[in-house]
């Protein structure tokens, strides 16, 4: 906090309940994307593939998730259609 602005001069939130806080919100960011993120299984999204990573394609969809496939095709820099299966951690599909 900057001294001399009207929120200095303002009673101030206790430190831990500030944490505690930021904790909560924290954990409500990853509920929510988490639950966005498997509102896409079934969907077919637009995919750009920037890296591979442990035997999958790695790229993010036109809605900014991250998605990951397998394939023998080399995906990297490629636009390709990909049909979401399943979530661990990412969304995880198939190129059509």
């Amino acid at each position: 906090m900057r001294k001399g602005t009207p929120a200095a001069r303002m009673v101030q939130v206790d430190e831990k309940i500030k944490h505690e806080r930021v904790n909560r919100l924290i954990a409500l960011s990853h509920e929510l994307n988490e639950n966005y993120a498997k509102s896409q299984i079934g969907k077919t999204l637009r995919v750009l593939f920037e890296k591979e990573d442990h035997g999958y394609y790695v790229g993010h969809g036109d809605n900014y998730l991250l998605i990951k496939v397998q394939s023998d095709e080399q995906l990297i820099g490629q636009l390709k259609n990909v049909i979401i299966d399943s979530y661990d951690e990412m969304l995880i599909g198939r190129v059509v």
